[in-house]
């Protein structure tokens, strides 16, 4: 019989160190698109496992991404999600300030640091890549290219024009009781659409399905058909969706769903984009990072289904949130340690597969002693290569 990953891997925080050494710390995160920082001094900061980075656009025009941290006493320099801070990144503690390069530009008092040499203090890099107009940075250097990494769904990103899209909503963020084991099993869970989901079932009227799985990637896909059920957003949603002339007859009502493994998930529809993260926080908290962004298309039909879109995205999303929180309240309860996954739940099979080929010890039902589950994995991870 199939079961699911136990339920204390959801919540043990000697597990979770596990989990960021040996899968976040070498995955790419998306920290926003090009064009949400067209302007020299835009900058857009990203906080991930406690590290807080930025990207900005410097004064030529170029794209880099710093730690956003001040090279005097530490402290944060730029303190709001996004904005334009011109040529200087001026630190609120005691003033030292960068250009919007990275180079030390000023610090008060430099008399007085005796033997400093301004040359040596520019901000640390991050490294970073941009892939179809999104902007990922990574905590190691000898990360996993992206092109690799997105290869297996490339060919259906390049269909919707991803460097050409611009931001059509704010960024949201919402913090969640969940572990983020949690987020991704509940988004490549397709059965539960039908059951908990009623506006959004209604709008692919039952079309919605896993319909792929590899290692890395999970693709679902629902197509927008005559309206099942009584919500409004979804019937005049279908009934004003456009065109799209960019994209191919199998796509035109299609809802495109892509889960990247561990934690990046591309939402893909005929009239717009997102971009989904579950972040981790702790064992038991996640922060869930929505992008919005679409072409420009002025057409009144295509703007009336974008809101319409957004609309039933915070309806699922608030159906989402409520879910998950209450599986992660299950999972630490003591009566609960696995439960049997049928053969039609891919997905959480697949992605149960996954985390124990990175994490062996999470094969075990029962956590190990304290103190032990490091030393353990070594010994499984050892084991399993000889």
């Amino acid at each position: 019989m199939n079961l699911s990953l136990p339920a204390w891997v959801y919540s043990n925080a000697e597990f979770f160190s596990l989990e960021k050494e040996y899968i976040f710390r070498n995955t790419p995160q998306l920290v926003c698109h090009e064009s949400d920082i067209p302007e020299p001094g835009d900058y857009e900061a990203f906080t991930f496992l406690n590290r807080d980075i930025f990207v900005i656009r410097t004064t030529a025009g170029e794209i880099r991404a710093f730690f956003n941290v001040c090279r005097h006493r530490a402290h944060r320099l730029l303190r709001e999600e996004r904005g334009n801070c011109g040529n200087r990144i001026v630190c609120p503690y005691h003033a030292w300030s960068y250009s919007n390069s990275g180079k030390l530009a000023h610090v008060p008092y430099l008399e007085e640091y005796d033997g400093m040499s301004v040359a040596d203090y520019g901000l640390i890099d991050v490294p970073f890549e941009i892939f179809q107009g999104f902007i990922f940075i990574c905590l190691e250097s000898d990360h996993r290219s992206i092109a690799d990494w997105l290869s297996p769904i490339a060919n259906e990103l390049d269909l919707y024009r991803l460097p050409d899209v611009v931001s059509i909503a704010e960024r949201t963020r919402h913090p969640v009781r969940a572990n983020w084991k949690n987020g991704a099993d509940n988004f490549i869970d397709a059965l539960h659409v039908r059951v908990a989901h009623p506006g959004l079932n209604g709008l692919l009227n039952k079309t919605y399905g896993i319909t792929a799985a590899s290692n890395d990637v999970f693709r679902l896909e629902g197509q927008v058909k005559d309206i099942l059920g009584k919500s409004e957003l979804a019937q005049r949603y279908y009934e004003c969706l456009p065109d799209v002339p960019h994209l191919p007859d199998s796509h035109q009502k299609s809802w495109l769903y892509f889960l990247v493994w561990p934690n990046l998930m591309f939402n893909l529809y005929p009239d717009q984009v997102e971009f989904m993260q579950f972040l981790p926080v702790d064992e038991h908290n996640s922060l869930i990072r929505y992008g919005t962004y679409a072409l420009p298309d002025d057409r009144p039909a295509m703007q009336e289904a974008r809101q319409l879109n957004i609309a039933l995205n915070i309806e699922v999303g608030d159906e989402d949130m409520s879910l998950i929180s209450s599986v992660q309240r299950g999972m630490e309860n003591e009566c609960f340690t696995q439960g049997p996954l049928g053969r039609n739940e891919i997905g959480l099979l697949g992605f149960a597969r996954r985390l124990r080929q990175v994490l062996p010890v999470s094969t075990k039902a029962e956590p190990p002693a304290e103190g032990e589950i490091l030393s353990l994995n070594l010994a499984m991870l050892a084991s399993k290569d000889a």
